[in-house]
């Protein structure tokens, strides 16, 4: 009876993608991964603590945004360069 959230899937993929590039940047690489961690252990104390209440995560998606973000900006940057 759960509903889908397409744009929540989206969100997650992006983020996925995201993480792959900061893990591939090796430059202040913990920095960057230090919202993930927080976010992935938030996430699963979540999920063992409250399982039947899943409006309890929305929030981690939150923390995600910075991933995705990256990976946003790594597809749309050129496009952005062909303006200058």
């Amino acid at each position: 009876g759960a509903g889908v959230s397409v744009a929540l899937m989206v969100t997650v993929l992006a983020a996925l993608a995201g993480v792959v590039i900061v893990l591939r940047d090796a430059e202040a690489r913990a920095a960057r991964l230090l919202p993930l961690a927080v976010s992935a252990s938030l996430g699963a104390a979540v999920v063992l603590i409250f399982p039947s209440h899943a409006r309890l995560i929305l929030p981690i998606y939150v923390m995600l945004l910075p991933y995705a973000a990256v990976a946003l900006e790594r597809v749309t940057r050129p496009w952005f360069a062909s303006w200058s």
